[in-house]
């Protein structure tokens, strides 16, 4: 006998309306602040386990989670890995055990619906979850290797590092955002939740083993352009002092301009920020290493 229509498949949960998921997303969804930002998380099915975006936290070894309860709990970083999965994972001690089912991603459909959840504002858990309601686009839309989902609608800010549910009530993805890159223009991703199965269950050590090589290979770059600022800054030091000991600069004229020097170009907020910048632009390829260096040194000409 045919089953009714909208009848979920053999084997499988029943549909529920977005009024059904939303008491469920209320008890996994949680509020994750550390020294260096804040932002949606969502609880685990392990003891303790809460997952969330790495850019999030910064580089922050700890933070507080803001439960449904209306709890507040420290929570340390366990494990970090950036971009291309930006996820991170935190412990906690002493929580309800409540949690989502976790979808299998690889069974995913084009056309289900979706909805990315999160807590809005940045100091306190709220009831008032904010929601972005939408459809999958494509199940397999690969970034740098990593499998992401891509939604019809631009996820809200408040959702980042929430989870993203389907009509089952399962957590399908975890909301990432605008993903960098001529192909991935939007606001409109979310990274597959077997992803981060893969890492809980240390089944992607070949994936952290790629990014860590890429965070050595950033910190070498990093290193050796800072070596060019301070090598020209203190050139352009000693062309001032020597201007100045001609009569050609007067002592005020020579303060002037080494403060000027100091000042980072472009509306970066500081020199190591600029540095960092001409990093990520060698890494990416819109840059050489030499014409990075080549920058850092039309810097300091008088």
């Amino acid at each position: 006998m045919a089953g009714k229509p909208g009848a979920a498949p053999a084997g499988e949960k029943p549909s529920v309306t977005l009024e059904d998921l939303l008491p469920q997303a209320r008890k996994v969804v949680v509020l994750i602040k550390s020294s260096q930002g804040s932002g949606s998380g969502f609880l685990l099915p392990h003891p303790g386990l809460i997952a969330t975006c790495a850019h999030i936290l910064g580089r922050s070894d700890e933070a507080e989670v803001f439960f449904p309860s209306g709890a507040v709990k420290k929570a340390v970083v366990l494990k970090r890995l950036p971009m291309p999965v930006d996820v991170a994972f935190l412990q906690v001690e002493d929580f309800g055990l409540d949690w989502l089912p976790l979808a299998d991603s690889d069974r995913c459909q084009e056309g289900e619906e979706i909805v990315a959840v999160g807590v809005p504002g940045s100091d306190k858990w709220r009831p008032d979850l904010v929601m972005t309601r939408g459809k999958i686009l494509r199940c397999n839309n690969l970034f740098q290797g990593v499998q992401y989902l891509q939604v019809d609608r631009d996820i809200h800010p408040a959702a980042i590092g929430g989870p993203v549910l389907n009509a089952r009530g399962e957590i399908l993805g975890m909301a990432r955002g605008e993903l960098a890159g001529g192909s991935f223009e939007g606001a409109r991703y979310g990274l597959a939740i077997n992803v981060v199965k893969g890492l809980i269950d240390q089944r992607l050590a070949h994936l952290e083993e790629r990014i860590k090589e890429k965070e050595q290979f950033y910190k070498y770059l990093y290193d050796d352009l800072w070596v060019v600022l301070s090598a020209e800054h203190q050139a352009y030091q000693k062309k001032l002092s020597d201007l100045h000991g001609k009569g050609t600069l007067s002592a005020q004229e020579a303060t002037r301009l080494d403060k000027k020097g100091l000042q980072p170009p472009d509306g970066q907020s500081s020199m190591k920020d600029w540095v960092a910048g001409l990093t990520e632009k060698v890494i990416r390829g819109d840059l050489t290493k030499e014409l990075a260096s080549a920058r850092i040194k039309a810097h300091f000409e008088l």
